[in-house]
């Protein structure tokens, strides 16, 4: 049950264990991807029936976070440390980035990878950015924005490969980001049971609201639309209020004290 005004479009049915990693498709058809299963990723489409899901063969390593480029291919986190694409047709590929410990975030920048792991580095790309002086527990990219979080609270977002902290931090270690596609609003969640939802610009927090289960994985399709999988296994599709970027406020949200 979420307090705050969202309002719940869809929950997909439970899965046996805790979602370990949620990504919407960028492309616009809106597939939802996730893992709940260690291994096992779930490939569901929100415009067909509740049930229907495709899935995948087995990942190398337990996944610790997935990003969709399109209904037939995604790039994965791995406990190895290392960051796999998956395509259909031909299955896992090659590691496209390697992080010195477990990989833990995993997000698209345009056609780029964007990473995190316990090594506190993100990496884009080729390029290797540092600042955290944690894990890197959550990566979020869109627009041309690349934001952050660490095992310490702090979320960051990147300009010119240096961080600026947003306005807060959680009260418990940063479970996922997610931004909308056009990169002025992020959604971050904790394992304290918040969402949090900050205007990238000026790291206002707008709104924050919390759930029964810890959330532990977010995807946004639009700044209106936010996926969340939670450590009951289910995911929820919850549809915000009107996002007023201009101003200071989500109508029908209470912005924090």
């Amino acid at each position: 049950m979420w307090d705050g005004g969202a309002t719940s479009l869809r929950t997909v049915p439970a899965h046996a264990t805790a979602i370990a990693a949620l990504a919407i498709a960028r492309d616009g058809d809106a597939v939802l991807a996730f893992s709940a299963a260690g291994r096992v990723v779930r490939v569901h489409r929100l415009g067909g029936a509740a049930g229907d899901a495709d899935e995948l063969p087995e990942a190398p390593s337990p996944i610790n976070a997935l990003a969709a480029a399109g209904p037939d291919r995604l790039i994965a986190a791995g406990a190895d440390g290392l960051v796999r694409p998956w395509q259909r047709g031909q299955g896992w590929g090659e590691p496209v980035q390697r992080h010195d410990g477990a990989a833990l975030a995993v997000a698209l920048a345009g056609d780029q990878v964007v990473s995190g792991g316990v090594d506190t580095l993100v990496r884009v790309g080729p390029a290797t950015w540092r600042g955290h002086a944690w894990d890197v527990h959550a990566v979020a990219a869109a627009a041309g924005v690349v934001v952050s979080a660490a095992r310490d609270g702090a979320v960051a977002v990147w300009r010119g490969g240096t961080p600026h902290l947003l306005g807060g931090r959680h009260a418990g270690a940063p479970a996922a980001l997610a931004l909308a596609p056009d990169g002025a609003i992020v959604a971050s969640a904790s394992r304290d049971d918040a969402v949090v939802i900050w205007r990238v610009a000026d790291a206002v927090e707008l709104a924050r609201w919390t759930a029964d289960a810890p959330p532990t994985a977010l995807a946004m399709v639009d700044a209106r639309t936010v996926a969340v999988g939670d450590a009951a296994g289910e995911v929820a599709i919850l549809a915000l209020p009107d996002v007023e970027l201009p101003g200071l406020a989500l109508p029908g949200l209470e912005l924090p004290g």
